[in-house]
This record gives structure tokens, sequence and C-alpha cells, in this order.
């Protein structure tokens, strides 16, 4: 056969379009990051595990495998529907992670301030107790005893759903205290910070490990 016969009988034998199922590909980081919020809201355990596995997947997994289709674009010269599809998986999975990851911070942070509102009938109560008794509580379990308050509130995120209460006897003042992861869990190794009401107002620690 010559080489004209061959080059005739290769344009005459369609080419395999890859499966739909590649295009599924797209969805997972979008979703993969909604699941990592998670332990920002009132959540069983069992979905906060999720949302660790989910990282841990993202990070062992996901992450390569994007990388890899980068590098695969270019072995498929000879097949460019094929190349297509990867490259428009690649592309909308980048969107995706850029999109989803900026809502899923402005989510983040609205949870964080949120925290801090829920905060406020501590405070109330706190402040009450000292104007009446002269001295701040002991700790939180006193406000409910001496009818403060009727229970601690939750800070409304069940992975870092209690308030810490510190006090300084020598100078009366105090310090409320709750901790809470500042990036989605999608990212695996979550930056995490300590928010802290003190004199009236909160403050925030730098990144912890």
């Amino acid at each position: 056969m010559s080489s004209e016969e061959k080059s005739i009988n290769s344009e005459s034998v369609p080419e395999r379009k890859p499966s739909k199922f590649l295009y599924l590909f797209c969805l997972l980081s979008p979703v993969f990051i909604l699941i990592s919020l998670f332990p920002f809201f009132e959540v069983p355990a069992w979905l906060e595990n999720i949302s660790g596995m989910v990282g841990i997947f993202n990070s062992c997994l996901l992450g390569p495998i994007l990388f890899f289709l980068v590098l695969i674009l270019f072995s498929f010269k000879k097949r460019p529907a094929f190349k297509e599809t990867i490259s428009r998986i690649v592309v909308l999975n980048i969107i995706g992670l850029i999109l989803f990851s900026c809502i899923s911070m402005f989510i983040i942070g609205s949870r964080i301030e949120n925290a801090k509102k829920q905060c406020t009938p501590l405070i109330s109560a706190i402040e009450k107790f000292r104007e009446e008794k002269g001295r701040l509580p002991k700790d939180l379990k006193e406000l409910i005893t001496e009818k403060y308050i009727d229970k601690i509130p939750s800070t409304g995120m069940s992975a870092w759903d209690e308030y810490t209460y510190k006090r300084d006897s020598e100078t009366e003042n105090y310090k409320i205290i709750f901790r809470s992861a500042t990036i989605p869990f999608y990212f695996y190794s979550a930056a995490y910070a300590e928010f802290i009401y003190t004199d009236g107002d909160w403050s925030k620690t730098p990144p912890l490990d």
C-alpha cells in the first residue's frame, strides 16, 4: 500500500471523540470547594470528616491530575478532538477554582462576622455581671448559675463552636476568644487565626499552625 493510500484511509476513519464523562471532571473543583465550607456552618460531625477527606483528596490526587492533564495536552497532535476536550477541562477547572475560591472566602468572612455577632449576648451578660457584682465572673458557667444568661451561645460554626473566656483578676479586664480557619479546607492546610474581643473591640492574631 502506497503512502497516498494510507493517508486516504487514515483520513476516512472518523476520529473517536472522548467520553462525556471527562466533562464531569470540570465540576469537581467547584463542588469540592463548596463541600470544604461545611465546618463553617452548624453541621453533623460526619460532614466535617467529609470536608477533611476532600482536602486530602485535593492535595494528593486532584492537583496532580490537573497538572498531568496540562502536560499531556502536547501529546495529542493527531487527536485534536481529545486535545480540545482536555483543554476545556483544564480551563474550566481553573476558572472554577478562581470563582468559587473568591465566593468561599466571602462566605468564610461572613461566618466569622456572624460568630462575633453571636457573642453579643455573652458580652452583655459579662458587662452586666461586672456592673452589679463589682467583679468579673470566674467563668462562663457562673453567668448561668447567677441567671445572667440562659446558655452560652455558639459561634455558629460546628468545627469551632465554643468561645473561650479569660479574665485578669488584677486589672479586671477580660477576653473572649474563638478560633477559626480563614481559608477553606479545600486547600488542606487551612490557615487558622484567633479572634479576640477585649476593651470593646475585636482583633485577630496572625495565622496559626
